[in-house]
Order: C-alpha cells, then structure tokens, then sequence
C-alpha cells in the first residue's frame, strides 16, 4: 500500500516518526549500518531504547510537526503508534512528495536479497529471535538482524545490517500496520524464508475479535513460505499443531516440530541451580542423532523451548552442533525479558515485559524455579483495556507462582478508548478468588504512588518482579532511591 519504488538501502537520509519504538530502533541501527544518514521524531518522555539511540549518536525531535522534515529527507518510516497514517509527520511527508513506510513495509526491504528467519507467536519472539542471531553471529555467518527490545548484549545491539551475510533474523508481529487505517497483519509484508511458531494464542482483541480471526492471519502468513523454505513449530503447543494438521496438506515447504514432549529436536533433564539452567539438547545433523549438554543464563522452561527452536534453525542450516551449543551459553538475555536490575539489602530487582497470561505465568514459574526459597513479589501493570478485558480470566490465574501480587492501573494504548467496565481494582478481586494468599493481592493505583508501599513491603531475601509492557518498569529507579535513603 505504501511501497515505493526507492530501493531503501540506498537512500541517504531517513527519518523514523516514533524513533523510540523498540521496532524502529532495530531498523535504525541497520540504517545506520548502511551509512544512512538517520534522524526521528518521538514523546519527550523517558523510554528504553534512549540509551540505545544515544549510544549510535542519534538524536530526536520532540513532538511530531512537519518542520521536523525539513532538511527534506529521502523518506519516511512510521509506526503505527502515535497515529500512524494520521501522524502530522507522515501526512506532512505524502503532501511533500516524500515517500512513506511502515516500520514492517521498511522491515521487508532491509530484508529484501537476504532469505528472512521470522520468528511467530504470543511470547517468545524476542528471546528465539536473539537467541537464533547469536547463533548465526558465533558460528561466522554474519547475519543481519531486527530485534524489538532495546538492548541484546550478546550481539552488537538491536539490529544490524551485514552487506554481504545471507541470513536476516527478525521476530513476525501479527498486529495490524495502522489501526483503523491499515489493517493489514504487520507479518503479511514480510517474506520469510524460514518461519518459527513459538506458540499461537489469543491476542490483540482490538483487532482479532476472535481466535479465529488469530488462525487465519497465521495462515496466510504460512503461505508465504516459498516451496524450498522451512517451517518450525513448537510440537507442544496444542494449537500451533492443530493449525499445523488441517492445513499441512497445503504445504509443499518442509516442516518439523522442537519441543519437551513432541518434537524432532527435543530437550530434557532440566535443571535450575546458582542463577543457571543446565539441560541435554538434541542434535540430529545429516541423519545422526546424540544428546549435548547444555547451559543457559536465563531461567524458565520457555526459555529451554526458545533455546530449542533457536538450536532447531540452526541445525537447519548446517551449523557445526558444538557452536551452537557454545553460542546458546553466551546468550545472557534481552533488555525487559526477565532482566536483572540491580540488587540492592539482599533484594534482587528484576523486570519483564510479560503482558500476556500465558507469558506472565511462564515468567513466575521460572521465577519460582530459580529462587524456590524466596518470597516473590509481582507489580503488574495491564497493558490496553481491551486486552485485560478480553482476557480477565486467563489473568486472574496467572499469578499464582506469587508470594505477593501489587496491580497498578491500566496501561492504556493510544490505539483505543478507556473503558470503564474493566479495572485494575475489578482484576485484584478476581485474582484474590484463584491465589492461594487472596490477603497478599492488592490495588496499587499509580505505580509512582505503590513505590510507597513497597518500600516498606520488601524486605531481605525477597525477588522482586515488574510485569508489564507499559513504564512499570520505571518504578526501579524510584523505588531503589527509596530504600537506599532509608538505609
């Protein structure tokens, strides 16, 4: 809808409308790998990724006006948040002639030439998408990449572009372009050599009424894998296999299964010490199969499962098994993906982006699993109202690898209204009728206000784990201020 006929790698000065974006920032740092000359516009306030951008030596326009295109650049490349379509820079860029790409239109041209390892699923993406480039990275095949989170230490940053690799990782986000402008699954614009499926769950209710509406977008996007290509899916998800069942017929692409219980390349004797987990992984290379050891510094059975797929890719491409093995052991994780922030009176800090039921479930078991003698305590911020209202049920369950569980207001979505039938407060009761300490769960409102109350909550020993994919993660700074004042 939006494609120009501009080759993207050879444009010479872009400029990214919600800079910021996790997304966006992958594909600055590609631009920038190109020689691009880079500059972007966002909000004034704190995110994640500055650092990151400071780091590269971007700077960014506060607001969104059309005197932020002026030197005139080559083109445009916007998200959908901050209005997408309706964003004044990008309307201000079709009135000047300039041409404009959606962060997934401008995804798919860094990735055009290149043969495209998408990463699919409700949790996962992030981490299998790091994991397979870091991988790629040690074994000496110089990949390119565009990973959605601020930060991956194991690789040179969040995206990166290598002119003469064969190989581009990024993770496949189902949700749609511009909301109500362009409603196209972002996933539909990529074609992708290889695709892995983490998993397939309900998500994103403001554009996917049902889960039907969700299988059928994953469909589509299968169809896209070319005869010669390669599809990889998680054999234990029980709906990523039943998609798998009715429409394998359809595929003349290889595909195959990783998985605990179901799967052509498996892991097993898992085991969770000293802030490690150690495993045996399956090889099968040419028709040999034999067991390694492994070792992983990030905890959680999903993350044995996101190990395994990214160890199934690279299997796929000949990777020597060895490297793989050694490469998984560096991989240390991904900014916001159960990621350590400080530890400070024997209080361990950590935050994870979890926003989704089944993700903040997996987070809390591995949580419990890695600290099986601490008092673990959870500040929640739902993410959209739509989803939380969608899912209220799902939530209500999640929690309960919990000592203590703090929510805090919703996250509201530029992308939707407030709705007043679902509540923070609504949700603390019914998680209270599942939990087994119903006493221990409570409304915290504004997380700057719960910082308050956990001041005086936390004590030695305790973990203590923001959730969410809004700014709870914000809370550590203040809350670590708190309790250093109070020693």
């Amino acid at each position: 809808m939006h494609y120009t006929s501009m080759n993207i790698k050879e444009a010479k000065h872009i400029h990214f409308t919600g800079i910021k974006g996790t997304g966006l920032v992958s594909l600055v740092c590609c631009a920038l790998d190109l020689g691009i000359k880079v500059t972007g516009s966002d909000l004034e306030e704190e995110f994640v990724t500055d650092e990151t951008l400071k780091d590269r030596g971007v700077s960014w326009n506060i607001g969104f006006k059309k005197e932020h295109l002026i030197p005139k650049p080559d083109l445009v490349i916007f998200t959908g948040a901050h209005g997408g379509l309706d964003n004044p820079e990008v309307v201000a860029a079709q009135e000047m002639g300039v041409p404009v790409l959606s962060h997934f239109e401008a995804l798919a041209q860094f990735a055009e030439g290149k043969k495209l390892i998408a990463v699919c699923g409700v949790g996962g993406k992030t981490t299998t998408a790091a994991m397979i480039a870091t991988i790629l990275e040690y074994s000496g095949l110089n990949p390119s990449w565009a990973i959605g989170v601020a930060d991956v230490p194991s690789l040179s940053g969040p995206g990166h572009f290598d002119r003469y690799g064969e190989y581009f990782v990024t993770e496949a986000d189902e949700f749609v372009v511009s909301p109500g402008l362009d409603n196209r699954p972002k996933f539909h614009l990529l074609s992708p050599h290889l695709v892995v499926v983490t998993n397939i769950e309900h998500d994103h209710p403001d554009v996917y009424p049902t889960f039907s509406d969700t299988k059928k977008a994953y469909k589509v996007f299968f169809s896209k894998i070319p005869d010669d290509g390669f599809l990889l899916i998680n054999g234990d998800n029980k709906n990523a296999m039943n998609l798998l069942q009715d429409e394998q017929k359809n595929y003349k692409f290889e595909y195959a299964t990783y998985g605990k219980k179901l799967g052509l390349w498996e892991f097993k004797d898992e085991v969770f010490k000293d802030g490690k987990t150690e495993f045996k992984l399956k090889a099968d290379m040419l028709d040999s199969k034999y067991w390694l050891d492994a070792t992983l510094h990030v905890p959680g059975i999903f993350n044995l499962y996101n190990a395994a797929a990214a160890y199934a890719v690279s299997q796929n491409l000949l990777v020597d098994p060895k490297s793989g093995i050694e490469a998984l052991e560096k991989y240390v994780g991904c900014k916001r993906r159960f990621e350590k922030i400080a530890e400070l009176n024997d209080i361990l800090f950590y935050d994870d982006y979890a926003h989704h039921p089944s993700e903040i479930e997996a987070t809390l078991k591995a949580a419990r699993e890695w600290f099986p003698d601490n008092r673990i305590l959870v500040y929640f911020q739902p993410h959209t109202y739509s989803r939380t209202k969608a899912l209220f049920e799902e939530f209500a369950t999640s929690f309960n690898s919990a000592d203590f569980v703090g929510i805090a207001d919703i996250f509201s979505s530029a992308r939707e209204e407030k709705d007043p039938k679902v509540t923070s407060e609504k949700l603390v009761e019914e998680i209270k009728k599942h939990h087994p300490h119903p006493e221990n769960i409570v409304y915290e409102g504004d997380w700057k206000e719960g910082s308050e109350y956990l001041a005086k909550t936390l004590k030695p020993n305790d973990v203590f784990i923001t959730i969410g994919a809004g700014d709870i993660y914000k809370i550590h700074r203040i809350l670590i201020k708190k309790l250093k004042n109070k020693n």
